[in-house]
């Protein structure tokens, strides 16, 4: 649901075109999405990654939504262009899973302003998506934005869930990475971000910066809005997994 701040800005109203802000309501087939969404949002952050500002909002009925500001939107009312991953492979929505990190990272060669700066941005959201055991993070979750520089830049974080908690034989990865979606090793990211030309030491500081996020990843979770039995379980993931990176 698309939602703005009414004029006294004391709070939130619908609003069919020009809204500031995405309303996301538990949805009736998974319980806990919203919290596993902020979460997930919050640990990115945690990791070095931008998302837009986001937080949790109670309804009336007392149900927990999750409420996220449109990085598109300014203030001014300007609205900046934004293409989709999707869009600019020339596929179909339907195809946004017929894809790979290696196509990723040909699409901001040839889009981006600064590929550079933009594939190691996107290393480490690819990185973090399988860290966080999010099998949803397909392409048209991945952005190019147009700055008002006209700068052509990856669109912050968005639409990151652990899909393993709702779904605990979901896949690690929707796009795969040299070829694999699971079992993943920090050799298979080092070679990955050979591909990607970014310096091997580079490269290892990336993991690292990953694999030091741990304990206060940890922490988030703890004091999260999740039931323990799945706070338990994203902890379990999230150990799993950076033990792999090591």
């Amino acid at each position: 649901m698309s939602l703005r701040l009414s004029e006294d800005k004391a709070r939130l109203e619908v609003a069919p075109t020009c809204g500031h802000y995405i309303l996301k309501p538990e949805p009736s087939r998974f319980a806990f999405v919203p919290q596993n969404e902020h979460l997930t949002m919050r640990l990115a952050e945690l990791a070095g990654i931008e998302v837009p500002p986001l937080g949790l909002v109670e309804l009336r009925d007392g149900a927990i939504a999750y409420l996220i500001k449109r990085f598109d939107r300014l203030d001014d009312e300007t609205k900046l262009q934004v293409e989709d991953f999707c869009q600019l492979a020339q596929l179909t929505s339907k195809d946004k899973y017929h894809g790979s990190g290696e196509l990723c990272v040909r699409i901001l060669r040839k889009y981006a302003s600064e590929p550079l700066v933009e594939i190691r941005k996107l290393f480490k959201v690819l990185l973090f998506s399988w860290w966080s055991s999010n099998g949803d993070q397909h392409l048209k979750n991945f952005s190019l934005l147009k700055t008002v520089e006209g700068l052509w830049r990856l669109a912050p974080a968005y639409d990151l869930v652990c899909t393993r908690l709702p779904i605990p034989t979901d896949r690690e990865l929707a796009l795969p990475i040299l070829g694999k979606k699971s079992k993943l090793t920090g050799q298979h990211w080092l070679d990955f971000a050979e591909y990607c030309r970014i310096p091997k030491r580079a490269a290892e500081q990336l993991l690292r910066e990953q694999i030091e996020a741990l304990p206060s990843s940890i922490q988030y979770i703890h004091n999260s809005l999740l039931p323990e039995d799945l706070k338990t379980k994203y902890k379990i993931i999230v150990r799993q997994n950076t033990k792999s990176l090591e």
